[in-house]
């Protein structure tokens, strides 16, 4: 609160920027008490409800959890293994999981403390699960937890959400995420390619590519009010050079500059759901042992 109070009343700042669901729903009604555009970084569909100057600049995880879902069906697991950290982000996708697939298809869900490593405890309770959706928050916990699962000779698929592309889960897993899938925002090629040689961290570029073409449209705008420049980045379709797509929408009490779903590692096309391509990525082995940038 005091950055923000900070940055509109000392530095004059016309439009907010900031990165998380958790920090949006803290500064939120800030910016639409002072009439200031705040463009956030969120899933939580919170962020944005029934606020007229609030953007979020990514899908909300119940739509990410309704693409998974839809993978889920078509790849006909019958009894999956649910397993969270206690954050809003997994939270909400497992919304949407839930609400796409069969509720006999599901073993009851688990959420757990970000500091949790050993996650034996977790695998016995699931050995009657033919898949098992991880979606861990701290860094290299989807990497443990399937290594942990070799280890005891649990073999069935690991599947979940954007956090399982983080280059620390590949380095814990010792190569076990081989197979794994999850989708994630989906980033052009040159864009990828340009991000890699500069940092060599392949699990944020999504964010970096949003926040390059978010910075190109709002330099592109000619509104002269708060209000204008809403409707301005709201009212029309733009060119993406970061992201694969950044598409408007406004509706049922929410505004967002969705994205495109896509996979990271040797993706191929899977299907469609409403304004998004789910792009699984299939982690082969030989894929995983040469990941040596990550």
């Amino acid at each position: 609160m005091t950055a923000f109070r900070r940055l509109v009343e000392e530095n004059h700042a016309c439009i907010i920027i900031v990165s998380s669901s958790a920090t949006g729903n803290v500064v939120a009604p800030l910016a639409e008490r002072h009439g200031v555009p705040l463009f956030a970084w969120a899933s939580d569909l919170n962020v944005a409800k029934n606020r007229s100057m609030v953007v979020r600049t990514w899908s909300s995880g119940e739509d990410e959890g309704d693409l998974i879902g839809a993978e889920v069906e078509k790849l006909k697991y019958q009894r999956i293994a649910r397993l969270s950290t206690v954050h809003d982000y997994p939270l909400s996708v497992g919304v949407g999981l839930a609400r796409s697939v069969p509720a006999e298809k599901l073993l009851p869900s688990r959420e757990l403390a970000p500091n949790v490593k050993d996650f034996q405890t977790e695998i016995a309770r699931t050995r009657q699960a033919d898949a098992f959706y991880a979606c861990l928050m701290a860094p290299g916990s989807n990497g443990l937890l399937a290594r942990q699962m070799r280890q005891v000779r649990f073999g069935i698929p690991i599947f979940g959400c954007e956090a399982l592309e983080l280059g620390s889960n590949f380095q814990e897993s010792g190569g076990a995420l081989a197979g794994a899938w999850f989708v994630t925002g989906g980033v052009r090629p040159e864009f990828e390619q340009r991000y890699r040689a500069l940092y060599g961290e392949p699990g944020t570029s999504g964010g970096a590519a949003l926040h390059y073409d978010l910075a190109r449209i709002l330099a592109a705008t000619k509104a002269s009010s708060s209000t204008a420049l809403i409707d301005e980045v709201l009212g029309k379709e733009w060119a993406a050079q970061g992201l694969l797509a950044l598409r408007p929408f406004r509706g049922n009490g929410d505004q967002a500059l969705k994205v495109n779903w896509i996979g990271g590692f040797g993706a191929g096309i899977h299907g469609g759901f409403l304004l998004f391509f789910v792009v699984v990525a299939k982690l082969d082995e030989d894929i995983v042992a040469g990941l040596d940038f990550i």
